[in-house]
């Protein structure tokens, strides 16, 4: 939970400068070898509680669908039906996470209405360079120390 003074300004006053990077567009796939996932280099194992249908559904997509190598290692409850099913996975394959690295992109630099309590304007201004948006700031900072110096 994110602990927060609520301003004396109405949020109509107030601006936000901020940057983003999102992954669809900083962002790209990456295989575990490029990022030295750990799964990759030692292997995994994966267990899933086979009483639980959506569970159940996901072992029998590994067993079908997953194209690696793995052994199986089924663990049968008190009334003698399986309800885990444990995976092991050798080395060298690749794991079920999704890795991402990042592009060598400069983010994507902006300065909206508002704050964190809201944009009513739905202004939100996308600049064109890290000069232009550091001006913008820069400005920005001096109007308020102007008021502030005005009273």
């Amino acid at each position: 939970m994110v602990f927060r003074i609520t301003p004396r300004l109405p949020v109509q006053a107030m601006k936000t400068y901020g940057l983003a990077a999102p992954q669809a567009t900083h962002y790209r796939r990456a295989s575990c070898k490029e990022v030295d996932c750990p799964n990759y280099a030692n292997g995994w194992r994966s267990g899933f509680d086979v009483t639980d249908p959506d569970k159940a559904e996901a072992a029998r997509l590994i067993r079908l669908h997953s194209g690696r190598l793995f052994t199986v290692q089924e663990l049968t409850g008190a009334s003698g039906r399986v309800e885990q099913v444990v995976f092991t996975f050798g080395p060298g394959q690749e794991c079920f996470q999704k890795h991402m690295v990042a592009l060598e992109r400069d983010p994507i630099l902006y300065v909206r209405d508002g704050d964190w309590r809201g944009n009513d304007t739905g202004r939100k201004r996308v600049h064109a360079s890290n000069v232009d948006w550091v001006d913008d700031f820069g400005e920005h900072q001096d109007k308020i120390k102007e008021r502030v110096e005005r009273g």
